[in-house]
C-alpha cells in the first residue's frame, strides 16, 4: 500500500512535458503510470486538436492505459510558450426554499416530479428555477 506522506507527487514536470518538449520518447516515459484524468485536464485546457480528443474516444475505456499515454505523448504537437493552468468551473446554484444551497440535483428533481414542484408552488413559488411551470401541476396516478 502506498503511504501518500511519504511519496512526493509532482505532475508538473509530466504536464510541460507532453504540453512543451520536442523529444516525444522522453515525454513517454516521463507520462507513464501518470493520472489519465489530471493529464486531460491539462490538454483540454491548452490544445484544442480535436483529432487528439478523437483518438482518445477511441481508446478510452476500451484499451489499456498505455494506450491513451501513448496518444497524449505522440498524438499531441509540442507548443513553445507559456501552459496555461487548468481552471475549475464556477457552478451556480439557486436557493430553494427547504432544500441546502449544495444540493446539485434539487433543479433537476423539481423539472421531473410534479409532485415536488406542486409542493414547493404551495410554499414557496418564487423561488422555482428556470423551466419550471408556475401554475400548479395535475399528477396522474396509476392504481
Amino acid at each position: 500500500m502506498i503511504d501518500w506522506d511519504e511519496t512526493k507527487h509532482d505532475f508538473d514536470v509530466a504536464t510541460k512535458a507532453m504540453l512543451s518538449w520536442e523529444g516525444r520518447d522522453r515525454v513517454f516515459e516521463i507520462i507513464k503510470n501518470k493520472p489519465i484524468p489530471l493529464l486531460l485536464s491539462w490538454l483540454k485546457a491548452n490544445n484544442r486538436d480535436i483529432d487528439t480528443w478523437r483518438r482518445l474516444a477511441e481508446v478510452t475505456f476500451t484499451l489499456p492505459d498505455e494506450y491513451s499515454e501513448a496518444i497524449l505523448a505522440y498524438g499531441v504537437k509540442p507548443k513553445r510558450g507559456r501552459v496555461t493552468y487548468p481552471k475549475k468551473k464556477a457552478v451556480e446554484r439557486t436557493a430553494v426554499s427547504g432544500c441546502r444551497i449544495s444540493d446539485c440535483y434539487v433543479e433537476e428533481i423539481l423539472r421531473l416530479s410534479d409532485e415536488c414542484a406542486n409542493e414547493l408552488r404551495d410554499t414557496a413559488k418564487d423561488s422555482l428555477p428556470k423551466g419550471v411551470k408556475k401554475k400548479r401541476q395535475k399528477i396522474t396516478e396509476w392504481f
